[in-house]
């Protein structure tokens, strides 16, 4: 097999699977955090705004804004001007995420909008599924368990960390 033909192909298997990494590497650094003496939920969230919020929101904008109807399609929906809208959403809390690593008191804000975004994208393809029987890889199946359990985590970080 010629390089042309396998790249779409490790694409198309990566995508839905890309966010899962993305909470492998969270994990990872939080334990890492936590062997170096950071409370581990408090490093979960520190991560959890560097990888799922800066990390995946920029992947997020980058399908969403350069490849809309390949996006759509995945999603099980049809193209629409919305998808800009949320490209430039996911843009923002990409490099707010990203700039978080060099200012950590941001963390906070970005993991509470990531998982208030994912809680309501969760519903909203869940709804769907439901409803509509949409099984479409970015709106079924590991897709939409790496946004719950985001969501999730997230939640469960920002709770222990109030003070």
């Amino acid at each position: 097999m010629e390089q042309k033909e396998i790249e779409p192909m490790v694409r198309a298997a990566l995508g839905p699977f890309f966010p899962w990494i993305l909470l492998g590497l969270t994990l990872v650094f939080a334990i890492l955090g936590w062997l170096l003496g950071t409370p581990f939920w408090k490093a979960y969230l520190s991560s959890g705004a560097f990888f799922m919020g800066g990390v995946q929101g920029v992947w997020a904008a980058f399908a969403h804004l350069l490849n809309p109807e390949k996006t759509a399609r995945g999603i099980g929906w049809e193209k629409s001007p919305f998808q800009t809208e949320m490209g430039f959403t996911n843009l923002a809390i990409g490099i707010t995420g990203l700039l978080s690593f060099f200012y950590p008191s941001w963390s906070v804000a970005v993991a509470l909008i990531v998982a208030i975004l994912f809680a309501g994208c969760a519903f909203v393809h869940i709804k769907d599924l439901i409803e509509n029987k949409n099984t479409a890889p970015f709106n079924a199946g590991p897709m939409l368990l790496s946004t719950i359990i985001t969501a999730l985590t997230l939640f469960i970080a920002l709770f222990s960390n109030l003070s």
